[in-house]
Order: structure tokens, then sequence, then C-alpha cells
């Protein structure tokens, strides 16, 4: 039976969205870690190779520690997943035992989350063949670190922190629990590290759930030579630790074995199940009547139809599971940066003024957003079609256009939301460290104008390239290609505004703002804009309605769309974007002499 149950959940993880996503990201952060310059992970390491074993398997560490957020995401989930979709009963009434369904489930649930985290291994390995890296900080390849990072960081952090969500998930058959598990070890991780010092550091490694401050112990004396040669032994403190924590994880599955309960009772007996059983017992009132109306179809119903699909779409998304779990992930990854960049430097404590926040936003917080756009735009372009809706869907008397421009409509929205998140939490920060000249107006246009811009413009692709892809995992995986493919262009000396598709900025100063970046960041954000009218125009073609999915199906549909005035609209956008990139090439080009760095 234990069997059974784990292939039913390794076979449930394996086709859900929740895993690709996941997995997707921590391969997309810890490749960008090493291959590009633009997103940071861990401690100064400038002075090692780029896959020196310190920086791979500290990068590793910090990684297995944001990846605990996807326990609760796979384990937590499997074990209150019956009562979320009301087949509790059913289940139950196969007779299968309580051990066999909460160890296959939990296994199940856990295998997944170790993919995912090991995910981030394979994103280094990958990393650290990119040819456009400096061959001096290049040493020659080892598994060693890399095996290391597997089963001695990855395993048990992840081990301990779904056991610990397990039980309390099992106990309490609360996903909300669940979350407040992952909020107290987080709490406790920064209570370690905040009393850690020279002096104290062999007492708090022992107590860090992590292991990361053992790490630190055991290197702390290793020359530069020695931490791009070494993988530490398991040994002396490192080793007190997994076993203290590991102890604790099963302790944990083992008082989860003693008092879980797999009756119907204990079901019903939550909150959950007690509303959902006065909804059943609630008479139902059909109302037979139906006034005549007279449908009309103007200018004002396309704009009704328009506001009502943004409102489906991003109501969607803002009650999906992978939202939180990946906002989770950009959140702790931003905090943990905005206290590394206002600790103290040399001594000296540094202000969380407005240009720093934003700095960390930048490096820290942006390349989240875009793996939220890279999934949401595969889900909401393919959604009716997924929910076997999509003939409904062709039925319904709207134009074609709608549906394409609600979906754009409501990735802007998302990105706006979460540009207004980090946004909050950023004052937040600044008024718990007792700052309080909050720059409001520079966060706006900070957040929603020089980083939300180019942002709006790949969102308008994405939507582009999921209308014309057959599925939406092709789409993710054609998205992925080509922002990894953008942050890595700067590297093999593709630097040209032409043809790299983003908005140039400038350091932010308090003496002037933004200054003379102005221009070249409304010229250049124009110049793609324009293009991106293109890319809806197309996506507006193609788009998939009903289900005819051939493509000399799809071209024809493409051609009936092309009509006189969506023509002339092309056209024109043709030769503005034309234009101006001749104006922005013959600045960059003929005026001035074009050197990449």
């Amino acid at each position: 039976m234990f069997a059974e149950i784990f292939r039913f959940e390794c076979r449930y993880q394996r086709g859900g969205p929740l895993f690709i996503a996941t997995a997707l990201m921590f391969f997309a952060l810890a490749y960008l870690a090493m291959a590009s310059e633009s997103v940071h992970v861990g401690g100064d390491t400038n002075n090692l190779n780029l896959n020196a074993p310190f920086t791979l398997i500290q990068t590793h560490f910090i990684l297995s520690i944001v990846a605990m957020f996807a326990s609760v995401a796979f384990v937590a989930t499997a074990l209150t997943r019956d009562l979320e979709l009301k087949t509790h009963e059913t289940l139950a009434a196969t007779g299968v035992g309580r051990l066999a369904f909460l160890f296959g489930r939990f296994t199940g649930g856990f295998l997944f989350a170790l993919l995912s985290g090991c995910a981030a291994v394979l994103g280094t390995v990958v990393a650290s063949f990119m040819p456009w890296l400096d061959p001096q900080r290049i040493g020659p390849f080892e598994l060693a670190p890399y095996w290391f990072s597997v089963w001695a960081v990855m395993l048990p952090n992840l081990l301990i922190v779904c056991s610990l969500v397990a039980v309390v998930a099992a106990l309490t058959r609360s996903l909300l629990a669940s979350y407040a598990v992952l909020v107290a070890v987080i709490i406790a991780d920064i209570v370690v590290g905040r009393n850690t010092d020279p002096e104290t550091i062999g007492r708090m490694a022992l107590l860090d759930p992590f292991g990361l401050v053992a790490f630190e112990d055991v290197t702390r004396y290793w020359t530069v030579f020695d931490r791009n040669t070494r993988v530490p032994a398991v040994t002396g403190v490192l080793l007190a630790n997994r076993l203290i924590w590991l102890s604790i994880s099963v302790t944990a599955l083992a008082i989860a074995a003693r008092w879980f309960d797999f009756s119907l009772r204990s079901a019903w007996s939550s909150r959950r199940g007690a509303k959902a059983l006065a909804a059943a017992d609630a008479p139902v009132t059909l109302n037979v009547a139906s006034p005549r109306v007279t449908p009309t179809f103007d200018a004002a119903l396309v704009v009704a139809q328009w506001f009502s699909q943004v409102r489906i779409d991003l109501r969607g998304i803002l009650k999906s599971y992978p939202f939180y779990v990946i906002l989770a992930f950009g959140m702790f990854n931003v905090l943990a940066g905005f206290f590394g960049a206002i600790s103290q430097y040399y001594g000296t404590p540094m202000h969380p003024v407005t240009p720093v926040m934003l700095k960390v936003v930048d490096g820290s917080y942006v390349f989240i957003v875009f793996i939220i756009i890279v999934y949401y735009c595969g889900e909401l372009v393919h959604r009716e079609r997924q929910w076997h809706v999509a003939e409904y869907v062709d039925a319904a008397p709207f134009p074609s256009g709608v549906m394409v421009a609600a979906k754009v409509a409501a990735m802007w929205a998302l990105v706006a939301i979460l540009m207004f998140v980090v946004m909050l939490t950023s004052i937040a920060v600044q008024a718990g460290h007792g700052y309080f000249h909050f720059e409001l107006m520079r966060y706006v246009v900070g957040l929603f104008v020089v980083r939300g811009w180019p942002m709006y413009l790949f969102c308008v692709l994405g939507v582009c390239i999921q209308s014309m892809a057959p599925n939406k995992f092709l789409g993710m995986l054609i998205l992925i290609a080509l922002f990894l493919g953008l942050q890595t262009m700067n590297s093999i000396g593709w630097e040209h505004v032409l043809y790299q598709m983003d908005v140039p900025s400038g350091p932010l100063s308090d003496m002037n703002g933004w200054g003379h970046y102005i221009e070249p960041m409304v010229t250049v954000g124009a110049y793609w804009s324009l293009w991106m009218v293109l890319a809806g125009i197309l996506a507006h073609a193609f788009a998939l309605r009903g289900i005819n999915d051939s493509w000399h199906g799809r071209i024809a549909i493409a051609r009936s769309r092309f009509t006189p005035t969506v023509r002339v609209v092309t056209a024109v956008t043709v030769v503005l974007a034309c234009a101006l990139g001749g104006w922005i090439f013959y600045n960059t080009n003929v005026l001035n002499v074009y050197e990449t760095t």
C-alpha cells in the first residue's frame, strides 16, 4: 500500500505546475549566480574561482534555506490535499492504512522538494561550462563539491524542514499551521545568526538548523587556496550539527506516526470541514424566472468584457499556491539583501537610504519577478485549454483581441502588485532601522517605471510566445532560454540596445535623481515598446481559440484576423520603430564611437 501511494504522489507531483516552476526557478537562480553578474547569492567571493568548492557549497547552503518554502508546497499540501478537494471520505472508504498514507505522501512530497533543490546544483554545473566566463577564474571541474551539496546540504536540510512541516500538517491538517513552522524556523535561524560571533560560533553552530554556521566555523581559517580546492569533511561541529538536527527530524516523524489520525471524525473536526458540511446541508434556491434581454455589441461591451477577463485572470493568479510560494522565495531573498546592504561596513553602520534599497531590489528581487512572469504567462494563456473550457470560450461573443489584451493587462497588474509589495517591505525595513525619510516618489519611479518597464515588455513577449506555442511547457522553456540569453549577452560582447531587449537605467543620485540617464531610458524604452506592440499583434493573430491547433488552420485564422485596421497599425508601428532605431544608431554609432565593455 505504501508503494502505491508513493507512486501516486510521484505521478501527481510530476505532472503539476508547482514542481516545474520551482525547479526552473532554482536552476535559473543558481545558473545566473555563477554565469551572470546581475544576480548575487551568498557572501563576497570575488577573490575565489567561480566554481571553487567553497563558493559552490556556500551557494547551495543558502539556496537550501530558500528551498524550505517548497516543503510546505510539496509535503504539507500532500497531507492536506484531500480535505481541500473534499475527497477524504472516498479515500478513507478504500481502507488505506494511516501509516501507509502518511509516509507514502510524505516520501513523495519530500522527493520532489529534494529534486527542486537539486535543480540548483544542476544549474551551477551547467553554468560552469559557459564560454563567456573568465577562464582565469574557472578551476578544473570536480564532482566532489556538487556531490557534497546533494548529500550533506540539500538532503539533510530539506529532510529536517519537511519533517517538521509534516508533523504539524499531519496533526492539524492545516496549511496555515504548516507555514507557521516555516516562520518559526526562519526566526530561529535569524536569532542564531544575530548571536554568532567569533567567541560563540562553536555553540551557535549546533543550534543552526541548516548547518551554515557550522560550515562557516569549519572553513573560517581556510586560505584562498583551500577554498579553491578543498571540500569540508563532515566531522567535528559540522557532523554534530547534522546528527542533532537529523535526530530532531526522526523524532518529528515518530510523533506524526504515533498521533496521526486518519479517521473521518478527525477530518471533519477541522474548521474547514465543519464549514463544508454546513454548506452541504444548506438549502438550494433556484431562480427559474429569467427576464428577456436584447443583446448589444458595442464598444462599451468590449471594454466590460476586457475588464471582466482581467479580473478573472488576476484572481486566478492571486488564489494559486505557486504564486505565494515563489513570492516567499523572493521576499526571503530581498530581506536578506536588505539586511546585508545596511549592515556595518568596516565598523561604520550604513543608513537604509532609498538608492541602497532600490539597488538591493534590482539584484535580489527583479529576478524572481521575471520567474513569476515566465510561469504565469503560460498559465494564463493556456488555462482555458487546460481546464477543457476552450470550446465554451470560443463560442462566447467577444473579439479575439479581448482575450490577449486581458492576459497582458493581468500580467501588468501582477507586476505592479509585486512592485508594491517590495516597496512596502523596503519602507518597513527602513522604519525598523529608525530611518523615516521615505522618498515615495523615487520608489514609485524606480520600481514601477525604471525597473518595471522591462518587465512590462517581457510580459507582452511572454504572452506572444505562449500564444504561438502549442503547450505552456514549450513556451516556458523558450521564455527561460530567452531570459537567460538576455542575461548573458553582455558577457559575450552583445551589448547594443538595438537588439538587447532592455531599458537602460543609471545610478540614482541624491542631487539630481536619474539625471541625464532619463533621455536614453525613455528613448530605448519607447523603441522596444513599439516592437512589443508588434508582438501583441502577432499574439492576437495566432492566439488559440477553440480546438483548431494545427498550424495550417492557425495560419488561415491569422490571415482573417489581419484586417485592414490591423495592417495600418502594423505598418505605422514598423515605420516608427525603424525611425527611432535609426535615430538611436545615429547617436550611438555615428555621432559617438561605440565600444563594448
